[in-house]
């Protein structure tokens, strides 16, 4: 179907694309390395960007090599990352790309406890299946930087944590480390 698109807007100068066959009209496009169709399947992505699609988006441009789209949609998902944090494209990240997302330096939450918050809500998307990943998540989050309360009452209540002896060290580590810190300020 996008093929014959292609070959009709190589003799007519014309090409239908919205949002239910942009991705099929750029896999195209991008094979038969037809630059015009290209760039204007990522203008009608770029239209498009909103919360609930903007990491399929961005993962779309990275494939594609549609940097300037690729950028602008990895500066969307940044800035509202808490807001992503809700939406089904974010629950459905599998682990590396999750952890890829919660690594980023420029990633802006207003505190530590909104990524952990959002990574929980992962969690408790597939408690089973992700439950012995959580580790490989929890250790790329500064848990140093949450509130004692949050470590005491959110992580160690929580039972697919609480269950997972690494997943418990690391919180355990981190309450030590937060206690710490409070006995040396006091002197």
């Amino acid at each position: 179907m996008a093929i014959d698109r292609i070959i009709k807007f190589a003799y007519t100068g014309k090409i239908y694309i919205d949002i239910e066959n942009v991705e099929e009209i750029l896999k195209a496009a991008s094979f038969l390395q037809i630059e015009i169709v290209v760039r204007m399947c990522e203008r009608i992505l770029k239209r498009q960007l909103r919360l609930h699609n903007c990491l399929g988006i961005r993962d779309i441009s990275f494939g594609h090599g549609l940097l300037d789209l690729f950028d602008e949609s990895n500066s969307f998902v940044n800035v509202h990352f808490k807001a992503i944090s809700f939406q089904d494209e974010f629950l459905k990240l599998d682990v590396e790309e999750l952890k890829k997302l919660i690594s980023s330096e420029d990633l802006l939450v207003e505190s530590e406890v909104d990524l952990c918050d959002a990574v929980l809500r992962w969690l408790d998307h597939d408690p089973l299946g992700r439950g012995p990943l959580f580790p490989q998540i929890l250790s790329k989050i500064r848990l140093s930087l949450l509130p004692y309360g949050y470590l005491k009452d959110v992580l160690n209540c929580n039972t697919i944590i609480s269950e997972n002896i690494v997943s418990c060290n690391l919180v355990e580590e981190a309450k030590a480390y937060l206690l710490w810190v409070r006995i040396t300020e006091s002197y």
